[in-house]
């Protein structure tokens, strides 16, 4: 008797996990096949930091650690790339939070148009940007050359290959990044509070201090700690101003200590893996003190969000916007343009501009192939980015499968590591791992793939906000009249979820188009991008013609920028993020 009572629920247990495996088992072979191309990377490259040999009989021991962490320059290595990002991160913070208060609570001039030129300064693409501040502010720069004609200016009087200039520039593409990201929250906050305050005989400084700030605080150190990690992981700006002056912060070590001859892929593995711990503690940290708040507020309780009158200071604040973007886009663009028409670097005189760059980069086939290739990936990257996160965030917002915040876990894991520790994970494990994967190494194809890995914390975010604001009615009405699972997924959600959809590709395009750090790690001359040609010319002694190629990525990234502000405004989008 006691058999047949312990048979009962052994056989009610196996029914039902074989149950849940034929309702769900699409489901458990996506995760499967997703946790495969995210967590084993990173698993590898954890494993990979305790061998201390490449051979199969490799010995599993610390040595590796002990070698990186014994010597003061790793010491010396981490505390500049925890200053410089601190710096850099309170520095555009007071631009960006400055910024997004003149766009959304005062009366300044033109503010909608102020953000469409925010966003078009955080997505043009850094590393044509940081070739043009060489151009401006290098030893033979425009500025440096009209600046030693000055009475008593003997030398180069800026140093863009400094601490300075790492941190001028840096700032300059921070600042735009935090103005997005705290935006939604100054449009969102109820202007009742501000106005109880100038009832109360505040200024508009001293309310903007003591009552907006503190309201906005969540917002602000979730900002600034998502721009500190932005930092840590920065490379083009680093490598190409800070390497010449041998500046070195962690992501661009990692990637010497890789590409140089002999490499040591040991050093950088077990350099990657305290990368990822700091990372991981960052976002630890940042949902600690955020306690689960967003950036946007949204209540049921209605109120108006009223500008602040600035008299006449609102042609000051309208004028300081313009100035920002003029030093960080115009300025550098306009030298972009000039770049490309001169004869040679830095050659600054009436006869030392010429056509022959343009007439030579588009008669180069590797130009055009290189442009073909960097569209196809664009489309790629967000093709599979948003395919495959749009049926991830399906699974965890719309379904009742158990395991779903795992599927969740898996699609945020690779924001734990930066993008030169993600190349070294994907190095491990694609090239000296898994062999499915050699036909295609070094392809177009792989690059999307590795692209699209490391997209999917952006995709899934962008798409779980669209997900969550659709009524469950909506769907449960459909399948009350009988529409099966797909017929409602098609004629309901799809429409409904375009918007989020056409923005996420749109995103994850423009993020594809302008990578470097995960692209010169595994590119081959038959699958070179624009950004591709753009370092090559630069560390290859050809920088004039390079710019052409930095000028089409800014034209590609600008063409696809437009197309989302289009789709924001028709779907009355507040944010593309």
């Amino acid at each position: 008797m006691t058999a047949l009572t312990l048979e009962v629920p052994r056989a009610s247990a196996l029914a039902a996990i074989a149950n849940h495996l034929r309702r769900w088992w699409f489901v458990w072979l996506f995760i499967g096949v997703l946790a495969a191309l995210v967590l084993y990377p990173l698993a590898v490259l954890f494993f990979a930091s305790f061998r201390t040999g490449e051979d199969a009989a490799a010995a599993f021991s610390l040595a590796n650690y002990q070698r990186v962490f014994s010597s003061p320059a790793t010491y010396q290595l981490i505390w500049t790339t925890i200053w410089l990002a601190a710096v850099r991160v309170a520095l555009a913070g007071v631009i960006g939070i400055f910024l997004a208060w003149v766009v959304a609570r005062t009366d300044t001039p033109w503010r909608q148009g102020i953000e469409v030129l925010m966003w078009v300064k955080f997505f043009a693409p850094p590393l044509p940007i940081v070739v043009a501040w060489i151009l401006l502010a290098g030893k033979t720069g425009l500025l440096n050359t009209l600046l030693s004609n000055l009475p008593g200016v003997e030398g180069p009087v800026l140093d863009v290959y400094s601490y300075g200039g790492i941190i001028f520039v840096s700032t300059l593409q921070l600042a735009a990044f935090i103005f997005l990201l705290t935006l939604p929250a100054f449009r969102s906050m109820d202007a009742s509070l501000e106005e109880a305050g100038r009832v109360s005989g505040a200024s508009s400084l001293k309310v903007l201090r003591v009552v907006t700030a503190p309201l906005l605080m969540p917002t602000i150190l979730g900002a600034a700690l998502y721009a500190f990690v932005f930092c840590l992981e920065s490379f083009e700006t680093e490598v190409m101003l800070g390497t010449p002056a041998q500046i070195y912060v962690l992501s661009t070590e990692i990637y010497v200590l890789s590409q140089q001859f002999p490499n040591d892929i040991a050093g950088a593995t077990a350099l990657s893996t305290f990368f990822v711990v700091v990372v991981g503690a960052i976002i630890a940290l940042q949902a600690r003190l955020l306690g689960g708040r967003n950036f946007t507020t949204v209540t049921g309780k209605g109120h108006a969000v009223r500008p602040v009158s600035l008299g006449g200071w609102r042609w000051v604040t309208f004028a300081i916007c313009l100035l920002y973007f003029f030093i960080s886009a115009v300025l550098p663009l306009s030298m972009l343009i000039l770049g490309s028409f001169m004869r040679g670097w830095g050659i600054w005189s009436a006869s030392a501009f010429t056509l022959a760059n343009w007439q030579v980069s588009l008669s180069d086939p590797r130009l055009i192939n290189a442009l073909t290739n960097t569209i196809l990936l664009g489309v790629l990257v967000g093709l599979i980015g948003t395919a495959v996160c749009a049926g991830a965030t399906y699974v965890w917002v719309r379904t009742a499968f158990s395991s779903r915040r795992l599927l969740e876990i898996i699609t945020w894991a690779p924001r734990i590591a930066p993008g030169p520790v993600l190349a070294i994970a994907f190095a491990w494990a694609f090239i000296g791992g898994v062999p499915i994967f050699h036909p295609i190494l070094g392809s177009v194809l792989m690059l999307a793939l590795v692209l699209s890995i490391n997209a999917l914390p952006l995709g899934s975010r962008i798409l779980s906000g669209g997900m969550h604001q659709i009524a469950f009615e909506l769907e449960e009405a459909a399948q009350v009249n009988g529409a099966p699972w797909w017929t409602t997924f098609r004629r309901v959600m799809l429409p409904l979820l375009a918007p989020a959809l056409v923005t996420s590709f749109v995103l994850l395009f423009l993020i594809a188009i302008r990578n470097l750090v995960l692209i010169v790690f595994f590119y081959k001359p038959e699958s070179r991008v624009l950004s591709a040609i753009l370092w090559e010319g630069w560390r290859g002694g050809n920088p004039e013609r390079a710019l052409v190629a930095g000028l089409i990525m800014m034209a590609i990234s600008m063409v696809a920028l437009l197309i989302a502000l289009q789709v924001r405004k028709r779907a009355g989008i507040p944010s593309l993020y």
